[in-house]
């Protein structure tokens, strides 16, 4: 008679952790409403200088126009003196800024809104425009372009997947959201969708093939967590503000770029619903939602190319220099802040919602160390999805986080000088503290003293490296000051 194997598996060491998953879901959950209401007012503050630079623009166009109309059909007198009237308001506002003279808060008040509200309406509108474009396709439409399938019941794998994802939707008390494979060898999953209504999730082969059934029930669990939290809403909106950047750098662009002007024409007929929705990935209006801000991406420039250059086109270039000046002060203001202000608040709050759905997931499966396996064999697998773009922080891991960007990241990821998900090591360490038994990655022997010694060398270098950016806004300010100055007084002048 053969000898019988004893194949049972020893008893693991009792669930006691340090923090409980609900106390951290309440913690995450605090500290995400702080990370919204610093991101709204990063956004707002880079639209002060903003709307201080749109808004005389505005008038000055309107001005051009009504001035252009006066001399086919003679406008009222009153609408030319109620319009010298606002632009006194807000040169007296101006100067009381600039120079320091004495001005009645009433002038100060109304000069103010006349400066900033024009603007600050542009602004809403144009967010409004870009909010409706996307709210058919929702955040990580770019991935349903890569050919995502249907799981094949065949398959053990994606079986045991389509299994997962019904438990988990019991656990989490969920609609079951749909479900979609990524046939690449990169080892990742993603949601995408507008809300918990139509969400999909996404899992790529490469996943199902590295992770065991407990790997692959924590990152599922994830995912359902993050879903069930509204971070696909969060998501939306994040992309939304940077999209409606890159219309206006479309927008400011248009009478300089043939494609510029092509892209804002495909938006309004996706706007009226006479051409396909931004889902289905026009390269026109793909550029206009995803320009980067980028100095030295100016259709001016490319217009008055030096090659070009010719006594009409130096002329024309002398005319056009507000215009230009105009169209650099914007990017460089959308520049600063994206990269200083809005995209650093927005990964802090995107780090803050995974680790939110970290916690979630510890309260559907139980099992710590499933997902802080997962995240340490993700770690050291293939994890970049080729063709993500802009929905690449939608992914349960992105190469290279560990808190500065990665050099190669694009869509939202390149917007910030921080990485939208927090490193591997973070959140092994915050799951130990919830009882897991799994150790976080070893970092290189001697690497902590090396950390420590470049912060005590390259601490001082980065304080004065954040008062310069303090100055550069302050300046960024001050400089959009001075041209508000100098298209009112035109502007007064030529109503004058």
């Amino acid at each position: 008679m053969s000898e019988v194997v004893n194949l049972s598996v020893a008893p693991r060491r009792p669930f006691e952790p340090h923090e409980g998953f609900f106390a951290a879901q309440r913690r995450n959950r605090r500290a995400s409403w702080r990370m919204t209401a610093m991101s709204i007012a990063a956004t707002a503050l880079m639209g002060v200088p903003l709307t201080l630079v749109v808004t005389p623009a505005l008038c000055a166009i309107g001005f051009l126009l009504a001035d252009a109309l006066n001399r086919f059909r003679r406008l009222p007198p009153g609408f030319w003196r109620s319009a010298d009237h606002l632009t006194g308001l807000a040169f007296r506002a101006l100067d009381s800024v600039l120079n320091h003279t004495p001005t009645d808060r009433a002038t100060l008040f109304f000069g103010s809104m006349v400066l900033i509200l024009p603007g600050a309406i542009a602004s809403f509108v144009l967010w409004s425009l870009v909010l409706k474009a996307f709210r058919r396709a929702g955040v990580g439409y770019t991935l349903l372009r890569l050919g995502p399938r249907a799981p094949e019941m065949s398959r053990l794998k994606e079986l045991e997947l389509n299994d997962i994802v019904n438990e988990m939707s019991l656990a989490a008390r969920m609609t079951r959201p749909k479900v979609l494979i990524l046939e690449t060898a990169s080892a990742n999953a993603a949601t995408i969708g507008a809300s918990h209504t139509d969400a999909s999730i996404i899992v790529t082969e490469g996943l199902l093939d590295v992770l065991n059934r407990e790997e692959l029930e924590a990152v599922i669990a994830h995912l359902m967590a993050s879903i069930g939290e509204g971070d696909l809403p969060i998501a939306f909106m994040a992309e939304s503000v940077f999209a409606s950047c890159g219309v206006l750098l479309t927008l400011i662009n248009a009478p300089f770029e043939e494609h510029a002007r092509s892209a804002l024409w495909r938006l309004l007929k996706a706007l009226r619903g006479a051409a396909p929705s931004v889902s289905d990935g026009s390269e026109d209006l793909e550029a206009a939602l995803n320009r980067d801000v980028n100095l030295s991406d100016t259709g001016v420039n490319g217009f008055f190319d030096n090659s070009r250059k010719s006594l009409p086109r130096r002329i024309l270039w002398f005319v056009l220099f507000p215009v230009f000046i105009t169209n650099f002060s914007i990017q460089l203001t959308l520049w600063a802040f994206s990269l200083i202000a809005v995209g650093p608040a927005m990964a802090l709050l995107w780090r803050t919602r995974r680790y939110l759905a970290d916690s979630c997931t510890l309260q559907f499966t139980r099992d710590p160390d499933g997902l802080a396996s997962a995240l340490i064999k993700l770690n050291s697998a293939h994890s970049t999805v080729q063709g993500a773009g802009r929905a690449s922080h939608l992914f349960f891991v992105t190469a290279g986080s560990g808190g500065a960007a990665n050099a190669d990241a694009s869509g939202l990821e390149s917007r910030s000088v921080l990485s939208f998900h927090p490193s591997i090591r973070h959140r092994v360490e915050r799951l130990r503290r919830m009882g897991s038994h799994v150790a976080p990655p070893k970092s290189t022997p001697g690497t902590n003293k090396i950390i420590v010694a470049l912060s005590l060398l390259i601490g001082p270098f980065v304080l004065a490296a954040i008062v310069l950016v303090l100055i550069l806004i302050a300046a960024l300010i001050l400089f959009n000051l001075v041209l508000l100055t100098c298209w009112v007084a035109a502007i007064h002048a030529l109503i004058g």
